[in-house]
């Protein structure tokens, strides 16, 4: 099967690099969009192209006003990234005319590519995953998302490509769930519950870098007696964020939100460790202000001593229901189904179903494919 991938850097290479080493049947041909992509190991690909597109940088003064090319189709998400306005950013996104020749020079090198079965991308937005979905599309190929799962190790293969306001999570959940239940009854000879209590109790989230070490004696000293609030942060321009929000869209709306829900409660806030958008003097101010206590704490340990967790569709929630909490939802997270109130259900659906191990991307690709 011949796998077209666009791959925006140097780790997500690295990543799909270790995904092939399982997938033998698999033949790669691959676009790289960033210039880091260059170092990294081709050898498992039948042809690599790198675009070496600098197509944006960060800096700590204002966005610039929105150039006249971002209305073009295939920019919603850079349009959207320079309409951000929050009191508590520090760093912007600044784009260049260079974007404007990444998106002609990849729509080029995939028109120019070998046939293929599908078509690959990583993440969700971004105008190269734009324009991959749209030569998808043209051509009438099947397309897949990847990304990162909650649970270690595992990866998100969503069929629907960019899977803006869809997801297949709908799609397996339900019947299957019935068939697990099923399964781990009958097969193991325990009770459903106690199996999930058994993976819950060792599963280890995916962390995007090691976090500091905490504690549950570390993480119950910051707590003063009154019930407890957390409030993971995101980063600010994360697609999910720019696209999968309702009233409360941005990181300063959340705060003040539970602000005015919890005026009893201890409100602890953790900034996002991937976040590099957030000044960190404005937030401390913040907090400091409004008696917010800001920690920067292992956030596994953080929520096994909290009453309840408040976010847009931080990933965190996940490992909220996996300690038995039910947290309050702002946004839309593709990992959700708000009908679904058995999020032991749920877990169970992401866990063994629709999340895979890295070895059954080549079999959920064929299911892709040919359905």
């Amino acid at each position: 099967m011949r796998v077209l991938a666009v791959v925006p850097d140097g780790n997500v290479l690295d990543i799909l690099r270790w995904t092939a080493r399982w997938n033998p049947e698999l033949t790669w041909d691959v676009v790289t969009i960033m210039p880091d992509a260059l170092r990294e190991a081709v050898d498992w690909t039948e042809r690599c192209r790198h675009l070496l597109c600098d197509y944006r940088e960060t800096c700590s003064y204002p966005q610039d006003p929105v150039p006249d090319f971002l209305p073009l189709d295939g920019l919603r998400y850079e349009a959207a990234c320079c309409g951000i306005n929050s009191p508590l950013i520090g760093n912007w996104f600044h784009y260049h005319e260079s974007t404007l020749d990444g998106m002609a020079s990849l729509a080029l090198e995939l028109s120019d590519g070998a046939p293929c079965d599908i078509v690959v991308t990583w993440g969700e937005r971004g105008w190269y995953n734009e324009i991959a979905a749209n030569f998808a599309q043209i051509y009438g190929l099947p397309h897949c998302r990847l990304e990162r799962a909650t649970f270690p190790g595992m990866l998100v293969a969503d069929g629907t490509g960019l899977e803006q306001g869809k997801c297949d999570l709908s799609d397996v959940h339900g019947s299957l769930w019935r068939q697990i239940r099923w399964n781990v009854a009958g097969f193991s000879g325990i009770s459903p519950r106690t199996a999930f209590d058994r993976w819950l109790s060792v599963a280890r989230w995916q962390g995007i870098e090691a976090q500091p070490r905490t504690t549950l004696g570390m993480a119950r000293d910051i707590l003063d007696g009154r019930p407890s609030v957390f409030v993971p942060l995101q980063v600010p321009v994360d697609t999910n964020m720019i696209f999968r929000t309702s009233e409360v869209c941005r990181n300063y709306d959340l705060l003040q939100y539970v602000r005015e829900k919890y005026p009893d409660h201890q409100i602890i806030v953790k900034k996002h460790p991937a976040d590099g958008f957030t000044c960190p003097d404005k937030l401390k101010s913040y907090c400091d202000e409004w008696g917010m206590t800001l920690v920067d704490m292992d956030t596994r340990a953080t929520l096994q001593t909290v009453d309840q967790v408040v976010s847009i569709n931080s990933q965190v929630i996940v490992e909220a229901w996996m300690q038995g909490l039910q947290p309050e939802v702002l946004g839309q997270p593709a990992f959700d189904l708000p009908d679904e109130p058995d999020k032991e259900a749920l877990l169970y659906t992401l866990r063994f179903s629709y999340y895979i191990e890295p070895h059954q991307l080549t079999e959920i690709l064929r299911w892709i494919a040919n359905r």
